[in-house]
């Protein structure tokens, strides 16, 4: 069995203060964390993950407002 680390990678639009979701590759597919509770995350598929990713990038998700 091969050891897989994950290397999260944040927005470059964060700064180092915000919150904001991680996303990083492991060996499931795709891991989403918060990036201030890195200790729990969510784990998907790959092709999970490309349809997360298109989905995202389609400009069909608008921000929360708070």
């Amino acid at each position: 069995m091969t050891s897989f680390t994950t290397v999260w990678r944040k927005s470059r639009r964060s700064d180092a203060f915000a919150n904001c979701v991680e996303l990083g590759r492991t060996s499931r597919g795709l891991g989403i964390r918060d990036s201030k509770n890195p200790g729990q995350t969510v784990d998907i598929s790959a092709p999970t993950a490309v349809r997360f990713l298109a989905f995202i990038s389609s400009g069909s998700v608008q921000r929360a407002r708070g």
